[in-house]
């Protein structure tokens, strides 16, 4: 049963990108402009909100997420996030896709 709902979440995570309405400026620090419709999330500075925008992180997920930075600081890599609770069995193609959602700002 873990096995397919983690195999349902890779499904709707690789084949669906939430698109975004833009605004005319972007004051937060945590999105970065991919195109004129698509905006990445800096998983070091975005909040639970932001991370439930994309399909697949759930609000428990998004904490996770926001608990594991708190704890042990930035993120240095998006790989990191295999040490997220939640995110432990993320393949090396699944963390792939993720980058298409997040990135970690310079």
């Amino acid at each position: 049963m873990k096995t397919t709902k983690f195999m349902f979440f890779i499904i709707i995570l690789s084949v669906t990108l939430k698109v975004f309405a833009l605004q005319s400026t972007i004051s937060n620090e945590s999105h970065q402009v991919v195109s004129p419709k698509v905006v990445k999330l800096d998983i070091n500075n975005c909040k639970i909100d932001d991370l439930m925008t994309i399909d697949g992180i759930s609000k428990s997920k998004a904490k996770n997420i926001i608990s594991y930075r708190d704890a042990h600081g930035k993120f240095e890599s998006l790989s990191e996030i295999k040490l997220v609770k939640g995110f432990k069995r993320l393949s090396a193609a699944n963390l792939k896709q993720l980058e298409n959602f997040l990135y970690i700002k310079v």
